[in-house]
């Protein structure tokens, strides 16, 4: 439903796509342009296809032997998810399932578990890992409603429900394991058989990135994995006090060894996972590292995107009414199912719209936030090693300083789209807002869609050396393809925006943008290395057939 409903209420308040001033990329040495048979002609002109595909590889980065034994074999193959949308699920009293539950127990969970248990058997033949990488939205926090049972959310609220604190995004992680526990012990057994697991954090799980959620979960899947040990470990005998110590100091071992969160993006030799929120104006945030590098305590609120609380104020009464409404009704049918909801008053509709303009809003002025920004960057770049990443795709008489990568990934994060309630101070009122997005709308129509500014931060990422960047967020399977040239305007090399799409059922451009007629969406990509570089394949897992290539219709001719 946001995907509809987010257009229909900015134009109510006057506030289309937005992107960020951006500065000039001093590394990057090569220009971009869309993959087509008119682009291929111009730049191989009479050369066959095997030619040009021939030649498009040779630019292709070829990972190091010590690079496969030690990176490659420490990941092996990649299974890339995004969107699974992860709320309460069945209640394990009751035993109903949350209207607003995308990942149900007899449907995709089981899907998943069936997945994994196949690539398991895989693993046993080919001997590689296998890590999962969930590319954001994991989890459906802003739709979680309920605690466990014995439990309350605490702290403050308002008309729609409990404040975005620490706290209770971490009552509401113990609920959501309640509800999919075939799940938690999947990933469990996953991570007790060598396999990795790693989350990026998307715009609906982003309350993940503070330390106090994400010690929460690591002990959560501490005690699951501690669980699965336990329950492979019995025997007739009891287990005593020491075999119990043991098995959970060994369970805590393999959750620090196999599991990572990557709040900002994931990198693996030239491939990039990020979720897309960032070229989302509705779904941007301020900074990709507020709570990660400055939380706060355990009850104040986090910062939450626009999009946060439309679904508060706009999306949840409706869907609690007629579950699942939001995939796949039309946008006609989604909007009457909110002035429904409210019943066409309009002074409910006003109060909604009202309460979006008095969220969130920065303190501090636009050159403070850059050299904030910068030293979280520098210091992303320390703690995750990526200045070494990077020069890994590099020639050796052309590696980057970290400052080089430093100011690299300044502007890739500038080329985002610049989160809503960034444009306005935290103390201002809701007519001081709306002004101020109404005095800015003829600039704002000039700024770039998201598709767009979603390139160009790909673009900033494969002028120095990524090959190809997954995503989600847009809940379609969508391959964008495009001819690196260098400088020299002779050299040219392909690079892949990949976005694998969601495990959500029943979206219509399904039928639209894939070669296969399916409501079953369980978009998934297999990335292997090898001395030749990565292979990618776009797949959809059926449970009867297994994963099944993803056809994608042919464009349009511009």
């Amino acid at each position: 439903m946001q995907k509809y409903l987010f257009p229909i209420l900015l134009l109510l308040i006057a506030a289309p796509a937005s992107a960020r001033t951006t500065p000039s990329n001093k590394t990057a040495t090569r220009s971009f342009v869309p993959l087509t048979r008119q682009t291929l002609n111009q730049h191989f002109p009479g050369i066959s296809t095997e030619g040009i595909n021939a030649r498009l590889r040779q630019r292709k980065w070829r990972p190091s032997q010590t690079w496969l034994r030690n990176e490659g074999r420490k990941y092996g193959r990649l299974l890339v998810f995004s969107d699974l949308h992860m709320a309460t699920g069945r209640d394990p009293l009751t035993r109903r399932i949350s209207p607003y539950e995308e990942f149900k127990h007899d449907q995709q969970e089981a899907d998943f578990v069936s997945l994994l248990s196949a690539q398991w058997q895989q693993s046993k033949s080919d001997r590689k890992v296998r890590s999962v990488v969930v590319n954001g939205d994991l989890f459906e926090l802003m739709q979680t409603d309920r605690t466990v049972r014995g439990e309350t959310f605490s702290g403050p609220r308002d008309r729609f429900g409990p404040s975005n604190t620490p706290e209770v995004a971490e009552a509401k992680l113990r609920a959501i394991a309640a509800g999919h526990p075939r799940f938690f012990a999947a990933i469990a057994e996953h991570i007790a058989r060598g396999h990795r697991f790693v989350i990026v954090a998307g715009n609906h799980d982003r309350q993940i990135i503070h330390p106090h959620v994400l010690s929460s979960f690591r002990r959560m899947l501490t005690n699951s994995v501690e669980a699965h040990l336990v329950n492979a470990a019995k025997t007739d005998a009891k287990i005593n006090d020491a075999a119990q110590r043991q098995l959970s100091a060994r369970a805590k071992e393999l959750v620090d060894e196999h599991f990572e969160l990557a709040p900002w993006f994931w990198m693996h030799g030239d491939f990039v996972a990020r979720h897309g929120n960032e070229a989302d104006h509705s779904n941007a945030f301020s900074t990709p590292f507020a709570e990660f590098y400055h939380p706060q305590a355990k009850n104040v609120p986090m910062e939450a995107a626009f999009g946060d609380y439309v679904v508060r104020a706009f999306v949840n009464r409706p869907e609690f009414k007629q579950p699942w409404i939001d995939n796949g009704a039309r946008p006609m049918q989604q909007l009457w199912a909110v002035l429904k909801s409210i019943k066409g008053n309009p002074v409910t509709l006003l109060r909604g719209l009202g309460y979006l303009l008095t969220r969130e809003g920065v303190t501090a002025d636009a050159a403070t936030r850059d050299a904030d920004l910068r030293a979280d960057i520098s210091r992303y770049v320390k703690e995750f090693d990526l200045a070494k990443k990077f020069n890994v795709l590099r020639e050796t008489r052309n590696k980057l300083s970290e400052a080089q990568v430093v100011d690299m990934l300044v502007a890739y994060e500038k080329q985002g789209a610049l989160a809503i309630y960034s444009r306005f101070k935290a103390d201002t009122g809701v007519f001081t807002r709306l002004g101020r997005l109404l005095r800015q709308l003829p600039e704002l129509i000039k700024h770039p869609s998201m598709k767009k500014c979603q390139l160009r931060m790909c673009d900033a990422l494969f002028a120095n050396g990524v090959g190809v960047v997954a995503g989600g967020h847009d809940h379609v399977f969508r391959i964008e393809s495009r001819l690196r040239i260098a400088a020299d305007g002779e050299t040219v090399s392909r690079a892949d925006v990949i976005d694998t799409s969601t495990w959500v059922d029943k979206i219509p451009a399904i039928r639209r943008e894939t070669g296969f007629q399916t409501d079953k969406t369980r978009g998934v990509l297999v990335v292997d290395f090898d001395k030749e570089g990565g292979h990618y394949h776009l797949m959809n897992y059926d449970p009867q057939r297994g994963l099944q290539l993803v056809n994608l219709l042919e464009e349009a001719p511009k």
